[in-house]
Order: C-alpha cells, then sequence, then structure tokens
C-alpha cells in the first residue's frame, strides 16, 4: 500500500506514520524506517509504499488477534516535502 502523512512518536515512543488526525500506524523497525526519525513531529509530510500487515505463517484455523495494532513496514520511501 501507499501511505501519506506525517512521521510521529506515539506514547511509548515508537515512530508512526499519522495518515489522519486520529489514526496512525506504528512503524516496523528496519533501515528505511530509521532515515525518518529525524521527521518526527515535523510538518514533513512523507510518502511511503509499505506493508500494513503479514499473513501469519502456518495452516491452523487459529483466528488472528484483531486487537493487536497494524504494524507498517516501510518498503520504499518515495517523496519528502
Amino acid at each position: 500500500m501507499t501511505a501519506r502523512g506525517n512521521i510521529v512518536k506515539d506514547a511509548s515512543g515508537n515512530l508512526a506514520l499519522q495518515v489522519e488526525p486520529n489514526q496512525s500506524f506504528t512503524l516496523t523497525s528496519n533501515e528505511l524506517s530509521k532515515t525518518l526519525e529525524p521527521l518526527a513531529n515535523s510538518a514533513t509530510q512523507v510518502t511511503v509504499r509499505g506493508q500494513l500487515y503479514k499473513k501469519p505463517d502456518g495452516k491452523g484455523k487459529k483466528k488472528a488477534d484483531t486487537s493487536a495494532p497494524l504494524k507498517f513496514l516501510v518498503l520504499e520511501i518515495q517523496k519528502k516535502e
């Protein structure tokens, strides 16, 4: 998915991509997400391509935990403005 928003630090100090005033996704830590850290809590808008969740491995019929927050894995930084 491609998303546009601001980089913020959430209540626990993790980086997150805030796409709406009431919607943000915690960033999974990787080399690309670390390059976004200096932009935390600034007015800079970023456009990133990434993976919002990963299908769990295994073939069991266990239901996914829907209460867990979705993590966003940054695959590409397209624009910083």
